[in-house]
């Protein structure tokens, strides 16, 4: 049972990955260079990749935990379209992930 828990957690983070992914070649920050985006695009694949398919001895929930924590810091952190839409796409996929205030969490006040 534990091991279906682990394997539909990774097919919800790969797909907020590929809405991650989308978000960020939809809307790029005015500032980021084309390798930016690239580097960035990258990296999240890199870690949908890793989710998928980590070593045997990372293919636990806890290990998936820093992935989701990694893929998701900019989008609970930032704002601006790409957010907006990111979240959006989240909801309509109907992935149960929230948005985070982890600030506010430290500072004692819910979101």
């Amino acid at each position: 049972m534990r091991n279906i828990k682990y394997t539909e957690q990774t097919i919800n983070l790969a797909k907020a990955i590929d809405i991650a992914v989308s978000s960020i070649q939809k809307f790029p920050y005015k500032d980021w260079s084309e390798a930016n985006i690239l580097h960035i695009i990258n990296t999240y694949n890199s870690w949908k990749e890793d989710a998928l398919n980590p070593e045997p001895k990372y293919k636990n929930v806890k290990s998936l935990s820093y992935v989701v924590d990694s893929v998701f810091i900019w989008f609970d952190e930032g704002s601006g379209e790409g957010v907006n839409y990111f979240w959006e796409n989240i909801k309509l996929a109907n992935l149960p992930y929230k948005r985070k205030n982890k600030l506010a969490s430290v500072w004692g006040r819910t979101q």
